[in-house]
């Protein structure tokens, strides 16, 4: 699995708030409160259910990592890494039509 690294153009939470306001005429304050409250409310069904499905946007879902033992670069011994949970992303099938748009949009333009 390959990590992509944040762009430029990736969006951030603030630049998310502007573009809604823009596109809807409320208030920044107004759609910030909505969009913290929405985010709120998956991450507390991820921790209380273990997930949340949003239908054509992805799924939300909490991933349990063991403990294991790490190497510290100082003390130059082993550390135990403690078991935790990680919340993952798997886009809805329509992001895959979108991803393959967009791809195809950059090439026309590269090329």
């Amino acid at each position: 699995m390959t990590k992509s690294k944040p762009t430029d153009s990736a969006i951030t939470k603030t630049k998310l708030v502007n573009l809604i306001a823009k596109r809807t005429g409320k208030k920044q304050s107004e759609v910030k409160f909505i969009l913290d409250t929405t985010l709120n409310a998956i991450f507390d069904s991820c921790i209380e259910a273990g997930g949340c499905e949003i239908s054509g946007f992805g799924k939300f879902y909490t991933v349990e990592i063991k403990g294991r033992t790490g190497y510290n670069f100082k003390t130059k011994g082993p550390v135990q890494i403690a078991p935790y949970r990680k919340m993952r992303f798997i886009p809805a099938g329509a992001w895959d039509v979108l991803s393959k748009v967009n791809l195809e949009e950059d090439d026309n333009e590269a090329g």
